[in-house]
């Protein structure tokens, strides 16, 4: 179903960032924080803010198809072959040494790092913070936010835990180096429907895949309709913070249901759309890899392996 044509034209949109108008997770970041940054000499990271401008972040996790992590060497051929073209690397976890091989290709490719804790039991956040600090070797400079979980609300948690959470992470991180933002990542909807959230977060951070939204949002729409949710829906709950995109894309396989069409040419037109309409310093696009190690639920269309970005596969 894939052509070698369409693929390449995704990598190239995707990869020329300069040809957009709008696009980077970190180029709109003040400048001042990105030229903080220490590059591997010690120096002012002015080689950091350039290779960041014009890119969106990723998001990223280190495993096999068979559900097995990836070696050291197999996820720096993925920042060697991939996840360079863009400014962050998003994070869900701590295992398969994740923080450490990733803080490897970050440091070789002047990223940023996104980190986040996948637990939400008090006992094993701090086990999570222990691994994450152990794997930086106590170094936090490459890292622009750490996320107290992914979707907490829509897995069953209540407000309470994910504020208590927020907490917790918080505490945990005055003890250390880091000097970046802390948030709870929620879908769009859970977000605003639980403003608290937003309030005890750095920045409103919201996952919004517009190809779940059952409101006929097409492939072509699906930036114009975040723009509009963000505008309408967001910002009056965030109180005047900006609202960044933590995940975002669209499958390239699937069923259609209620207009909107999986593929890869709809994929590529929903990322075009997307990165036209967000700013890319407020923009992680999920997925470079499909994730064949997923399995699919009642509410996934049969399209949760099929998110990579141009058809990849996770190996």
């Amino acid at each position: 179903m894939r052509s070698n044509i369409l693929s390449l034209a995704l990598v190239s949109l995707l990869g020329v960032a300069s040809a957009l108008p709008i696009g980077s997770r970190l180029v709109r970041r003040a400048d001042s924080e990105l030229a903080n940054t220490q590059d591997d000499d010690g120096q002012a990271g002015a080689q950091v803010l350039a290779r960041a401008a014009g890119k969106p972040g990723i998001a990223y996790a280190p495993f096999k198809k068979d559900n097995q992590c990836k070696s050291a060497n197999e996820v720096q051929a993925d920042f060697d072959n991939v996840l360079k073209d863009y400014s962050m690397v998003r994070l869900y976890g701590v295992e398969c040494n994740q923080v450490a091989t990733a803080l490897q290709g970050a440091k070789k490719h002047k990223m940023k790092l996104f980190l986040g804790f996948f637990t939400t039991e008090p006992g094993k956040i701090a086990e999570e913070f222990k691994s994450m600090d152990k794997q930086l070797g106590g170094d936090w400079s490459l890292v622009d936010t750490v996320s107290f979980g992914n979707e907490n609300l829509d897995k069953g948690q209540g407000v309470a835990v994910v504020l208590a959470g927020l907490k917790q992470v918080r505490g945990l991180l005055k003890g250390t180096s880091f000097k970046g933002s802390v948030v709870a990542v929620e879908t769009w909807v859970a977000a605003r429907d639980n403003a608290k959230i937003l309030e005890d977060s750095d920045y409103c951070a919201v996952n919004f895949h517009p190809f779940f939204d059952q409101g006929g949002v097409t492939a072509e729409k699906a930036g114009d309709f975040i723009a509009q949710k963000i505008k309408t829906d967001l910002k009056p709950k965030c109180g005047g913070k900006r609202v960044v995109i933590t995940e975002t894309g669209w499958p390239h396989a699937g069923t259609p249901h209620h207009g909107a069409v999986p593929g890869i040419k709809q994929q590529a037109a929903a990322i075009a759309s997307i990165r036209a309409a967000v700013p890319a310093a407020d923009l992680i696009l999920f997925s470079p890899f499909d994730d064949e190690w997923k399995k699919d639920n009642a509410g996934s269309w049969g399209a949760e392996k099929f998110w990579g970005i141009a058809g990849k596969k996770s190996g």
